[in-house]
């Protein structure tokens, strides 16, 4: 019985000194790479501005007056467009209603705007409700 708990106390003294010595070794790193470089160039404005080559004219300029005939601007010239597209607004957002819930989702770049479209929604269902 005495033998085979020193046999087993010298294999775990054996064991637990080998693993130091089984691990490896860290490999050298390589050097990191130079730094790009970083100097300013600062370039000096013109001391003095150039001189306009024409000469400016004395009296302001006034537009050619239109004929008393022209035909004035039609409507149909003049049209509003049919449709706004989607994303006039500049920013993506996306809603999910359920029941008892309405979420209004934004772009996750554009976190800082949270605050504001969640108090225009407010705004927007209060005016809504009257």
């Amino acid at each position: 019985m005495k033998g085979r708990r020193l046999a087993y106390i010298g294999a775990a003294l054996l064991f637990t000194g080998s693993n130091p010595g089984l691990a490896q070794t860290p490999a050298k790193q390589p050097p990191p790479p130079p730094q790009p470089d970083t100097t300013t160039v600062v370039e000096k404005p013109d001391a003095v501005p150039p001189q306009p080559t024409g000469t400016p004219p004395s009296e302001p300029v006034t537009p050619a007056p239109t004929a008393p005939n022209a035909p004035a601007p039609t409507p149909a010239d003049q049209q509003s467009p049919a449709h706004v597209p989607q994303d006039a607004s500049g920013f993506h957002l996306s809603t999910l209603e359920t029941k008892n819930l309405t979420l209004l989702y934004i772009d996750p770049m554009q976190t800082y705007l949270t605050p504001y479209i969640a108090r225009a929604f407010e705004n927007s269902i209060a005016f809504h409700e009257r």
